[in-house]
């Protein structure tokens, strides 16, 4: 790999890896808390001989990790985005989808390896849960996407209008959704040539097209 690549394989990994640790709590995770777990997941990488290109940067945001006041989550995203609004890759346009959600609903997006199981074991459920064993299995070297995201959603009818309009806004994915007792499910995955010939509805357009229970729609975004 270049060092560019290793740099954008190392910014993506990390903060792919802190997304996947709030499927171990309910609680939000402080800076100081997200330093650590981005700190002790770098120190395995500026072990990797796959990284020794990038290995001085690794061990500089290791040291930025360790210095108190610093939000190394932020550090690492600067690393790649520098004032960019999009991604380079889907393992990107994924982590910046998920913070644009959490960010305009003002929600936490958290992860499950079983929906069912983790709602039964969860006092206060999310509003919006993703479904898989290993996120990182998800994306290939390339760091593109290779399978199916499942999501759900218990939100209000106004969060879920405003979740397709941000899931329109990226049109490297694609979306089919239904209905099930009341909550929205969602099942992302990468959007192929023949789903960009499609029209793209509103977002609004969206919502009052959303199959009845226990039927499926599907929609390009």
């Amino acid at each position: 790999m270049s060092y560019a690549t290793q740099i954008e394989t190392v910014a993506c990994h990390s903060l792919l890896h802190l997304e996947m640790q709030k499927r171990y709590t309910e609680r939000f995770i402080p800076v100081e808390k997200r330093n650590q777990i981005l700190v002790k997941y770098l120190k395995g990488m500026v072990k990797s001989p796959k990284y020794k290109l990038a290995k001085k940067d690794i061990k500089t945001l290791i040291q930025l990790g360790r210095k108190k006041g610093q939000n190394l989550e932020l550090h690492i995203e600067a690393l790649r985005v520098l004032e960019k609004p999009t991604g380079n890759n889907d393992l990107e346009n994924f982590y910046f989808l998920v913070k644009d959600i959490e960010r305009q609903l003002s929600t936490s997006v958290q992860y499950t390896s079983n929906f069912e199981i983790t709602r039964s074991k969860t006092t206060k459920p999310p509003e919006i849960w993703i479904c898989h064993t290993d996120l990182h299995s998800c994306f290939d070297k390339d760091m593109e996407l290779t399978d199916t995201l499942n999501w759900l959603v218990s939100a209000s009818a106004a969060k879920e209008e405003v979740l397709l309009n941000i899931l329109s806004s990226y049109s490297m994915f694609t979306v089919e959704h239904s209905r099930n007792e009341g909550d929205l499910f969602l099942y992302m995955r990468k959007c192929r040539v023949e789903d960009t010939c499609e029209q793209v509805p509103s977002p609004y357009e969206c919502r009052v097209q959303l199959a009845p229970d226990s039927t499926s729609t599907k929609t390009s975004f």
